[in-house]
């Protein structure tokens, strides 16, 4: 049993508790007021002076992947080989000691939980998660999630790395988009396939590490998908009296400024974080 006591506790949820105290039992919080009773014989932190609040969570970083001062050894955030590289997982290039340089910083600061994801050089980076960031032996021990989610990237990264370095698709941010329909539609077939034959063992499809990943994100449409009759859908809403179809002859509209579904479709293609240090290996 662990007692953080006399400290200005910031609950975050609950108010400012001045000079309380914060019980732990086996790693959980059970207890937080300003008249918590300590057991006999438990550990006792005098806070006095100091703020006491709930740990940071950091939402998206690349701490562990790049390892400080290590150099090009330890720069293991993005595999620049292809653009697409789903079966790609954050976990694998984790240095998880205590002597990882990023992890220890950002506890000392106070950031106990992070989602640690791939780089934004690939179209399609790979697999991230989630973990504490107190130093244990392996990573695995630190894990509160895994995988959390897949990494893709929109915008100037893919098209710098692929484009302008190694003079291959994508180099646009038409050959980005193309690049993730592929992908999305190849999973789905993967998905569509182990579904239709999962009672026939022989005709399953062979296991893919490339196409597992997507697993969760096989069933999400996107705008001008085609359906069954060979037609499209889309988004657009029918003709307004300001539609392109209404317009007199001779009329302009000026570009981008269409229906409320294409605009959201433009935007969403352009609307990814600003690339962070874009010199550095496209992180």
């Amino acid at each position: 049993m662990l007692a953080i006591r006399g400290g200005k506790i910031l609950t975050i949820t609950k108010g400012t508790i001045e000079e309380g105290t914060v019980l732990i039992d086996d790693g959980k919080i059970v207890d937080v007021g300003a008249d918590v009773e300590v057991p006999k014989g438990a550990e006792v932190i005098d806070a006095s002076g100091k703020v006491v609040m709930p740990g940071l969570v950091e939402a998206h970083c690349h701490i562990g992947i790049w390892e400080e001062t290590v150099g090009w050894a330890g720069s293991d955030g993005n595999e620049v080989t292809d653009p697409a590289t789903p079966h790609m997982r954050a976990l694998d290039a984790i240095k998880a000691n205590a002597d990882e340089g990023g992890l220890e910083a950002a506890l000392k600061a106070g950031v106990t939980t992070v989602q640690i994801l791939p780089g934004s050089a690939n179209v399609v980076g790979g697999t991230g998660l989630v973990l504490k960031t107190a130093p244990k032996v392996v990573v695995d021990e630190m894990v509160i999630r895994n995988p959390s989610g897949m990494k893709i990237a929109f915008g100037e990264n893919p098209r710098r790395i692929y484009g302008q370095e190694q003079k291959k698709m994508p180099s646009t941010r038409m050959g980005v988009a193309g690049i993730l329909r592929d992908w999305l539609q190849k999973a789905r077939n993967y998905m569509e396939k182990k579904e239709q034959f999962k009672d026939d063992p022989e005709k399953m499809p062979e296991v893919d590490g490339s196409w597992r990943p997507w697993s969760p994100c096989s069933g999400a449409r996107y705008p001008c998908e085609p359906t069954p009759t060979g037609r499209t859908t889309s988004r657009r809403p029918s003709a307004s009296p300001r539609s392109s179809e209404s317009r007199s002859p001779g009329s302009t509209r000026r570009r981008g400024t269409g229906s409320p579904s294409g605009l959201r479709r433009r935007v969403s293609l352009r609307s990814g974080a600003p690339a962070s240090r874009p010199g550095v290996n496209g992180r």
